[in-house]
């Protein structure tokens, strides 16, 4: 960038000094917490007339050094657009045309438009007509990056909307202003020519609305309108108390909405964990089960006499002497069966079975006291076995009544926490319904007022100029100025 010279340097000094109510205070006033023109920047979104004013004094301070940015000269511009001050602002964009001849294409390009709602205010065709051409040729270049083309679409959008009334009288010539139309609503790419319909609509529909005004005012004389201003006033304030009120009811309903969903939360999580816990105590078992029951002893039982096996047959051995193949003598024995008589048979049988009977004798006495311990021991299994069973359902009919009063508990604490949110979506729908009015209410009234300044002061034409309506969207070249700039400065 080119530095400028002395005389630029003294020259922008001067007008900044002289640059009546866009620059007022001295450096005492300065807040501390602003460094940088991207501070001041972040200012113009205050609604506090102080804080605005602040920012504005710390760029005049800052813009008698000349090293200061082109981007701290827009910044004040801005300032001065916002509060509608058309002739600072003339005397800061005559400024920065001396002291930064070749400002980035962002600046020059703002600077344009800027001086194109200077003209208009001031009526100047010749120099609206050439910044109009400008603009809408630069709108028209793919060059251009697309935010510029943006912001220059919805002021041009703005301004031709404005100036189509014919009580609008405008300095520029119908035939310029419909080819205007004509080019940006002809452009295609989908993101500029919106931005130009979007705005000329808004200005076409309040430039309507104005001529109406002015219409009325002709037919009735201007205190009936006024009657009918204060009117529309009194019906504002009490809009806007009830919004404030909503708007309390919303604070309060959304904190305490906020804190009471907050516990409830906590207390779900605390519940869903016991249950989770019931859960798994549900599979384990009662402590105290008495076992599986021991068997009962059983009974001896005495064999028949006749079931007593006896051997029939009884083997004897018998010596032999023989001779071998070679003649010799040798002895060999020999095993034999030999069937018992029927008599021996019986008796062995009977030896048996009295055998048999004192075995059985000797199993019954064991028996009898085994049972008689077995009986007793079955009688105490049984109970305990009852007092288990009574414990282990009692127990799980208690974890089963407190799983479904937990579930239930949750159940509440959801419906409450979703009462609690239709309550909150059921007062921001409240606000939402009665911001609109009162925008509509507010348009209203600043519309009546501008007819009855402009009719008192014999000047209708001068309510179809960039003040009344928004030419320059200072919101947006903020956003522009804060998105090119903001990341590189602190």
């Amino acid at each position: 960038m080119i530095k400028p010279c002395a005389f630029s340097v003294i020259l922008l000094v001067a007008l900044l000094q002289v640059a009546g109510s866009c620059l007022v205070h001295s450096q005492e006033s300065t807040a501390s917490s602003i460094k940088t023109w991207l501070d001041a920047a972040r200012l113009l979104d205050s609604q506090s007339v102080d804080e605005a004013k602040r920012g504005e004094a710390w760029l005049r301070q800052a813009l008698a050094n000349k090293e200061t940015p082109v981007e701290a000269a827009w910044t004040l511009a801005l300032f001065c657009v916002k509060r509608n001050d058309f002739d600072a602002l003339d005397r800061v964009v005559k400024a920065i045309g001396q002291r930064y001849p070749n400002p980035p294409l962002a600046v020059a390009f703002a600077v344009e438009r800027m001086k194109l709602s200077i003209a208009l205010f001031h009526n100047d065709a010749t120099t609206a007509e050439i910044a109009m051409k400008k603009i809408t040729n630069a709108v028209s270049s793919e060059q251009i990056p697309k935010a510029d083309r943006q912001l220059g679409a919805a002021s041009l959008g703005a301004i031709v909307g404005m100036l189509e009334s014919e009580a609008a009288d405008p300095p520029i010539a119908k035939e310029i202003l419909d080819r205007v139309k004509q080019t940006l609503t002809a452009l295609k790419q989908d993101d500029i020519s919106p931005q130009f319909t979007i705005a000329y609509e808004s200005a076409r529909t309040k430039a309507a609305a104005l001529t109406g005004k002015l219409e009325a005012i002709t037919e009735s004389g201007i205190a009936p309108v006024k009657a009918e201003q204060q009117k529309l006033i009194n019906e504002l304030e009490a809009l806007s108390k009830s919004i404030e009120d909503a708007e309390e009811e919303l604070r309060l309903t959304k904190l305490n909405a906020d804190e009471q969903t907050k516990a409830n939360r906590i207390s779900i999580k605390q519940l869903q964990a016991f249950v989770r816990k019931l859960e798994q105590n549900w599979k384990i078992s009662t402590p105290g089960h008495p076992g599986p029951e021991r068997p009962k002893p059983l009974k001896p039982t005495l064999p028949s006499r006749d079931s007593i096996h006896v051997d029939e047959y009884e083997y004897e051995t018998e010596t032999v002497t023989e001779r071998d193949a070679n003649g010799n003598s040798v002895q060999r024995t020999y095993r034999k069966r030999v069937r018992r008589s029927a008599a021996e048979i019986e008796r062995e049988r009977d030896r048996e079975y009295e055998a048999a009977k004192r075995r059985h004798e000797e199993a019954m006495r064991v028996y009898v006291i085994k049972k008689a311990a077995y009986d007793e021991y079955l009688i105490k299994y049984r109970s305990a076995l009852a007092a288990w069973i009574q414990t282990d359902r009692d127990r799980r009919e208690k974890m089963k009544q407190q799983k479904e009063n937990s579930l239930q508990k949750v159940a509440d604490l959801e419906k409450q926490i979703n009462s609690m949110e239709e309550e909150r979506v059921a007062a921001v729908e409240k606000v939402l319904a009665l911001r609109p009015q009162r925008a509509l209410l507010q348009a209203e009234v600043e519309t009546l007022g501008e007819a009855l300044r402009a009719t008192e002061n014999q000047n209708p034409i001068s309510s179809f100029r960039p003040g009344f309506f928004e030419t320059v969207f200072v919101d947006s070249e903020k956003g522009r100025l804060m998105k090119t700039y903001g990341e590189s400065v602190r």
